[in-house]
């Protein structure tokens, strides 16, 4: 078990203020700086820095930080185990909009009858991150980009980035520039989407952005984009899953952009030294052939 300095610092790091870290702890602030120093001293690194009176963190601080939050919340699961051996088995997880699409219900059937109670949190891939540092959830299914030094993962296949419009769109299985998108309304998902992200790092690289755009209309539920894109109201860019994954009532066609080629990474993300890593590595072994079957073209 890790001893107070430990926690002493992770405050430190989460109230980015020595006053606010004593009142938190219900100590006094010299006893904080003491103990922030006393840890410095015996781990013979900086892990805080002062410039203009400001308090940030070095590099090695940060990592410190990451470090004793995820050994926090790996301690405290293995503790409620502990506790309470044979009771039933739950599971919190996360996934993203565009993957929840894809696996559900298949992955959650095949995971049924081994838990007596299941929590799948439906969110954008930042979101998602964000829980899973928190501790709130084991491990998330995510296409979006993330922070590989505070994440491991494994990988569950890979996904094409598509041109998605109507079927009686002009755009219909043509290749067109920028420039004849531009004049488009563009339909997108909501900011902290990983599918968003990708798209506008894209046209970033291209030097343009979404205000370039004729129209540009942000949608949060993946199901209504779809069916804004089926009643011919824009274009839009997606996972070719995505595409695949859709009731037979939709008619969603593809179309190429000139110099758009993007495969993504899907994968299942949770904190390193997981007590529970063969369990993720189960999952993505039930997982791979579903996605599989789900992004061919």
């Amino acid at each position: 078990m890790l001893d107070n300095k430990y926690f002493t610092f992770w405050t430190l790091y989460e109230t980015k203020s020595f006053t606010k870290t004593a009142e938190k702890l219900f100590i006094t602030q010299p006893a904080v700086s003491q103990q922030i120093k006393a840890l410095q001293s015996e781990l013979k690194m900086d892990l805080v820095t002062y410039s203009h009176s400001r308090l940030s963190f070095t590099s090695q601080g940060v990592e410190l930080a990451n470090l004793i939050r995820r050994i926090d919340i790996q301690t405290q699961q293995r503790i409620r185990e502990i506790a309470a051996p044979g009771q039933p088995k739950s599971l919190s997880f996360g996934s993203t909009l565009s993957m929840n699409e894809v696996l559900e219900p298949q992955f959650i059937e095949s995971i049924s009858n081994d838990y007596a109670k299941i929590n799948c949190k439906v969110a954008n891939t930042e979101a998602i991150l964000k829980d899973i540092s928190a501790g709130e959830l084991e491990f998330g299914l995510v296409e979006g980009n993330f922070d590989r030094h505070n994440f491991d993962s494994l990988l569950l296949g890979q996904d094409q980035f598509v041109g998605v419009c109507a079927a009686d769109h002009p755009f219909h299985n043509q290749t067109v520039t920028i420039d004849e998108c531009l004049a488009n309304r563009l339909l997108v998902r909501e900011p902290g989407s990983g599918s968003r992200f990708i798209f506008e790092n894209w046209l970033n690289g291209q030097n343009h952005h979404l205000d370039d755009f004729f129209k540009v209309i942000a949608v949060g539920d993946i199901r209504t984009l779809q069916q804004l894109l089926n009643n011919n109201q824009g274009i839009s860019f997606m996972y070719q899953s995505a595409i695949n994954s859709l009731p037979k009532q939709f008619n969603l066609k593809t179309f190429k952009l000139v110099g758009f080629d993007i495969t993504h990474d899907l994968n299942i993300v949770y904190l390193p030294n997981s007590p529970k890593i063969s369990e993720v590595e189960r999952f993505a072994n039930l997982i791979r052939p579903i996605l599989s079957n789900q992004t061919k073209a």
